[in-house]
C-alpha cells in the first residue's frame, strides 16, 4: 500500500512499594497501543490538488461576468438617457416653432381685422344672466 503507516507501542512499569497498606507488592502496570493511517485521496487523481485552483477561476470568471452585465447595464441606461434628451429637445424646438408660427397667423389676423378685410371675432353664445346671478352682480337696483 502506497502512504500507509502503521505503529505499535508497548509500555510496562514496575512499582514497589515497602508500605503496610499497599494491596500488591510490587504492583506492575502494562499498556499496548496500535496504530494505522491510511491517506485515501492521497494520489487519487489530479483533480484533488486542482479543485481549490479550479474554484478560484470560476469564482473569478463569475466576477467578471458581474461587472459585464453591471457595465452594459449602464451604458443601456446612459443611451435611454441621452435619447430622451434629444427627443426632449426636439419637442422644445417643435413647441417653439408652433409658438412662433401661432403668432404669425394671430398678427395676420390682427392686421386683416384692421384693414376691414374681415369683421372682429364675435362669441356666438350670449351670456343669459339668471335671477340668481342678478343678485350678485355689483350693480344691484336699490329699491
Amino acid at each position: 500500500m502506497n502512504g500507509t503507516q502503521y505503529n505499535v507501542g508497548f509500555n510496562g512499569s514496575k512499582l514497589s512499594s515497602n508500605s503496610q497498606f499497599a494491596t500488591f507488592n510490587p504492583s506492575l502496570s502494562t499498556r499496548l497501543s496500535f496504530g494505522f493511517t491510511q491517506p485515501l485521496l492521497r494520489d487519487r487523481g489530479a483533480g484533488v490538488v486542482k479543485l481549490p485552483i479550479t474554484i478560484a477561476r470560476s469564482r473569478l470568471r463569475a466576477s467578471e461576468f458581474n461587472m459585464r452585465d453591471q457595465l452594459m447595464r449602464l451604458l443601456v441606461t446612459s443611451e435611454t438617457v441621452y435619447w430622451q434628451v434629444i427627443q426632449e429637445r426636439e419637442s422644445l424646438q417643435v413647441a417653439e416653432e408652433y409658438l412662433k408660427l401661432n403668432d404669425a397667423s394671430l398678427k395676420r389676423a390682427q392686421r386683416s381685422s384692421n384693414w376691414g378685410l374681415c369683421r372682429p371675432w364675435r362669441s356666438t353664445s350670449r351670456r343669459r344672466i339668471t335671477p340668481a346671478r342678478r343678485s350678485r352682480s355689483p350693480r344691484r337696483a336699490s329699491a
